[in-house]
C-alpha cells in the first residue's frame, strides 16, 4: 500500500470511532461544512 492510501485508511478509521462515540458532534461537523458550502 502507498502511504497516501494508508494514510486515508488511518483517518477513515479515526472518522468511524469518532462517530460511533459521539454521532452528535460529527452531526454538527457535517451541517458546519455543508453550510459553509452553500454560503461558497
Amino acid at each position: 500500500m502507498k502511504k497516501e492510501e494508508i494514510k486515508s485508511q488511518i483517518i477513515k478509521e479515526r472518522l468511524r470511532e469518532i462517530f460511533f462515540k459521539k454521532p452528535k458532534a460529527v452531526a454538527k461537523i457535517f451541517e458546519h461544512l455543508i453550510k459553509r458550502q452553500k454560503s461558497v
